[in-house]
């Protein structure tokens, strides 16, 4: 898997280049499209190149080129239970459903300011996907945050979310689902001040934790 060594972006003709490496190392690429600029619908899915030995020649450059293939997206609004707003600053995890884990390597989104989201780059077949919504930075109008969830009332953490739910996603590439949204449940909160025994005082630093 190897340790990361630095990022950088493709120009507007798709080329790119890295410089500063060992020679004679053993480097992969990973190509992440979430941000390519005029995407088709769907987008295009991440991939990563086998390893390969940079030369050690002062006048070559090892070539690593990629093509990338069309995914297929998802989209759809977060709520509150009680409330028709939307909730911004959601996380949304694609979950593939044929290993049981978050496919991270695909990346998340982000809810917009009106709580809408769109996951590109899934590459479709298999056995569909899940979402997962968390919530731990949401901002809405719930004082008290919001309980993080998987999509259809799938409960969170997402390990529970099996092969073969029937709440399963379908995915096909160069292609939109839309209107998979979700609804969150409002959640509580505490707050409190702590101050010094003697002086009253108030005491920076403290680590609340808390327990159910």
């Amino acid at each position: 898997q190897g340790q990361f060594q630095q990022t950088t972006t493709s120009a507007t003709n798709g080329t790119y280049s890295f410089a500063g490496l060992q020679k004679n190392g053993s480097y992969a690429v990973c190509f992440d499209p979430s941000h390519v600029t005029s995407a088709p619908t769907g987008g295009y899915v991440g991939a990563c190149s086998t390893f390969r030995t940079v030369g050690s020649s002062t006048t070559s450059v090892t070539t690593v080129n990629q093509t990338l293939a069309l995914g297929g997206s998802v989209s759809g609004t977060v709520t509150g239970t009680s409330s028709s707003s939307g909730v911004a600053g959601v996380n949304v995890y694609a979950y593939d459903l044929s290993n049981h884990a978050i496919a991270t390597a695909l990346g998340y989104a982000t809810t917009s300011s009106t709580g809408t989201y769109t996951k590109t780059g899934l590459p479709s077949g298999g056995a569909g996907y899940g979402l997962c919504f968390d919530a731990s930075s949401a901002t809405g109008a719930s004082v008290g945050g919001y309980l993080s969830q998987c999509y259809n009332g799938v409960n969170w953490p997402e390990q529970t979310y099996v092969a073969g739910t029937p709440n399963k996603i379908a995915i096909t590439n160069g292609s939109q689902t839309s209107g998979v949204n979700v609804s969150l449940t409002e959640a509580g909160a505490v707050s409190g001040k702590v101050t010094d025994a003697t002086s009253g005082a108030g005491l920076a630093g403290v680590n609340e934790i808390g327990r159910a």
